[in-house]
């Protein structure tokens, strides 16, 4: 008795979400009766005897609920009848399944009460915030930045899609990227009302990877469903303030994928511009890999190319946020042709303005360039310039190809995420590979081998993967050697 007395009174010491989350826990792992639960729901959720808000609905809380607003059915009541129904037994679960599970239920309860707070102190719009960084989801960071209106009244009922079946628990992230449709033929509404349709706690993968709009162009089908969007899901909803500064609207304007405004390219531009490498020691390291691409000495040299890329008007420029590390990323790069190393290359930036910082600065052929912008490969792409994307006269893997692809097993060593560029550059590779000479496809397949024997299981993002999977595959076709003998 004196130690569940210490427990009730840990989870008071908290705040709400905190305590839902305990007391979820406490349950399932069988130290709460049905009863008890109850009560200390009620305690939590309706302490002075007054109607909580009630959860939107097909919030996956409660079914019944029809709108969200103030209701005599109190919202401690719909988190009960999800968790005690959900698991009436409490048994079999292993504890990663309990604590995913309570942060999950948890984490609606979170979204309906700030949404209904919202609606109480008159907020007109709404922006979905994810927490940034390499375990975020394909899922959150689409839907990432994206803003739509509160309802001031019951919102209209939809006939939303058709769900699949809720899908096990599972204490790790998943999903996977859509992939691009064509553009709408109309402008879509962009701060479409809050109208969750979902029935369940939350929408499989499988959902998110057939509704294409989520991941790259939104369209009038696109219904901006609350998080959280999987199990153990991090993203919020906070109130929208309209920015004052050009470069933050022209990132909200990005996350919804609208477009861009002259005022908002030169933005983003100007912040490019002020970038630096993430240290002395990258900036060293980068003039001395690619100052004989440039015919330059001094890193002095190195950064005012850099600035010109970002200055020229008639450069090229693409957002899209990247496979490895789900960061956003700038790529500039000039529409003409340098001869390096006798290949035909164009001078290509990438800026990655999550983390403020220059990427890296050197030559890539067009092909591997615009793999960049593939949206099998990275997600919510959008071009800031149109002009006329044309392929040079050859598109023979060369020797500056091949130099770059060697330096990924130094990316990799090192933990850099420039191992993505030369990913990129290596599936580009297989599209032109009998244009490469004996030597250097030697060279390419040295390179594949030893990622094979000593990186294959490092990572397991799509991109990765499907890297993987293809120099497996070129190397059994020229070597005869048995794929899983490379590992």
């Amino acid at each position: 008795m004196i130690k569940k007395l210490l427990i009730l009174r840990k989870m008071t010491a908290s705040g709400r979400a905190q305590r839902l989350t305990r007391l979820i826990r406490a349950f399932l792992a069988g130290k709460l009766s049905p009863k008890e639960l109850e009560k200390q729901l009620e305690t939590l959720y309706n302490r002075h005897g007054e109607a909580r808000a009630t959860l939107p609905r097909h919030s996956g809380l409660d079914p019944e609920s029809t709108q969200l607003v103030t209701s005599p059915d109190p919202l401690y009541r719909q988190i009960y009848q999800t968790i005690t129904s959900t698991h009436p037994l409490r048994t079999g679960l292993r504890d990663d399944q309990i604590e995913s599970y309570a942060n999950t239920v948890s984490a609606r309860a979170a979204t309906a009460e700030r949404l209904q707070e919202y609606q109480n102190r008159g907020v007109k719009k709404v922006q979905i915030v994810a927490y940034i960084d390499s375990a975020t989801t394909d899922i959150c960071r689409s839907m990432h930045g994206r803003i739509f209106e509160v309802p001031s009244a019951a919102p209209p009922r939809h006939s939303g899609p058709d769900p699949e079946s809720n899908p096990s628990l599972a204490s790790s992230e998943r999903s996977e990227h859509g992939r691009q449709e064509p553009p709408p033929t109309h402008t879509p509404p962009r701060h479409s009302g809050l109208d969750p349709e979902s029935t369940q706690l939350v929408l499989p993968a499988s959902f998110w990877a057939d509704n294409h709009h989520f991941s790259q162009t939104p369209t009038s089908q696109m219904r901006p469903f609350l998080p959280p969007y999987h199990y153990n899901c991090r993203t919020r909803v906070i109130p929208y303030i309209e920015p004052a500064d050009p470069y933050d609207a022209a990132l909200d304007s990005y996350h919804n994928l609208e477009p861009l405004q002259e005022k908002h390219l030169q933005a983003i531009m100007e912040k490019a511009r002020g970038l630096k490498f993430a240290s002395q020691k990258s900036l060293t390291e980068h003039v001395a890999k690619h100052k004989q691409e440039f015919n330059l000495s001094t890193s002095a040299e190195y950064l005012r190319k850099i600035r010109e890329m970002t200055a020229n008007p008639l450069n090229n420029a693409a957002l899209a946020v990247s496979a490895r590390n789900k960061r956003l990323n700038l790529y500039v790069w000039s529409p003409r042709q340098r001869s390096v190393n006798g290949q035909n290359a164009h001078d290509f930036a990438i800026f990655d303005l999550d983390n403020k910082s220059i990427k890296t600065f050197h030559t890539k052929r067009l092909e591997s360039i615009l793999k960049n912008l593939d949206p099998d490969t990275h997600a919510k792409i959008m071009w800031l310039t149109r002009q006329d994307i044309k392929k040079g006269d050859t598109t023979m893997i060369g020797n500056n190809d091949v130099i770059g692809y060697e330096r990924i097993i130094e990316y990799f060593e090192t933990d850099s995420d420039l191992d993505e560029v030369e990913i990129v550059s290596r599936l580009s590779m297989e599209d032109d590979w009998d244009t490469a000479t004996p030597e250097l496809k030697r060279r390419i397949l040295a390179v594949d081998k030893i990622v094979l024997e000593r990186f294959a299981d490092w990572f397991d993002y799509p991109l990765f993967k499907r890297y993987i999977d293809t120099i497996k595959a070129r190397l059994e076709r020229h070597s005869g050697l048995d794929p899983e003998s490379t590992r």
